[in-house]
């Protein structure tokens, strides 16, 4: 957290914090928010950065018209929708959509 906090400026929203879920945002520019979403222990280096926008199927129809490949999107729950894509070095990227929020 200390990079995203410290290094880049941002802040944490917890309110929206799960056990694999953190979400930031600056607070000078509203609409601007990333997500980190771990599914592995702390410190392996697979957290999967995620974009989170207003409309998921519209990002996604996007990466695509660009040929990237997006996986279908899924309803998590909560109202949260996830979509996830490859750049080109190969590391693991997430579309999130927030329903509720």
């Amino acid at each position: 957290m200390f990079f995203y906090e410290e290094l880049l400026g941002m802040e944490r929203d917890t309110s929206r914090d799960t056990p694999s879920w953190t979400q930031f945002f600056y607070p000078n520019l509203p609409g601007t928010q990333i997500g980190l979403y771990e599914d592995k222990p702390t410190g392996t280096g697979e957290a999967v950065l995620t974009l989170v926008v207003k409309d998921i199927f519209l990002a996604r129809d996007f990466l695509i018209s660009e040929g990237i490949d997006v996986s279908p999107i899924k309803d998590v729950g909560a109202g949260v929708l996830l979509a996830f894509f490859k750049d080109f070095d190969g590391n693991t990227l997430g579309l999130r959509e927030n329903l509720l929020f």
